[in-house]
């Protein structure tokens, strides 16, 4: 989800999984709240879900605030150039 490159047109799919993940280990969170038992310190489960979503939601807000370019995008006069080459070839 988060190795690609960040592109503008995958940016909303991504962040939509991220944000999937992040309410499932939200009720995950609170389903292990209402199953523990309470105690004075945090369980380490409880730990590693918090961590989770700590890093999940920091890769959310990435996705949003630094998308990509499309760099495979050919801009008009990349296109015009490459047109001129392809005439210049069938010429010979």
């Amino acid at each position: 989800m988060f190795w690609t490159p960040n592109f503008k047109a995958d940016q909303l799919t991504k962040l939509g999984i991220g944000l999937t993940s992040l309410v499932s280990m939200t009720v995950l969170l609170d389903m292990l709240a209402d199953a523990i038992p309470k105690t004075d310190d945090f369980p380490l489960l409880g730990i590693y879900v918090v961590v989770c979503v700590g890093l999940t939601s920091f890769a959310c807000v990435i996705v949003v605030v630094y998308p990509l370019d499309n760099y495979h995008k050919k801009t008009n006069l990349e296109i015009k150039k490459s047109a001129e080459e392809d005439r210049k070839l069938d010429f010979w």
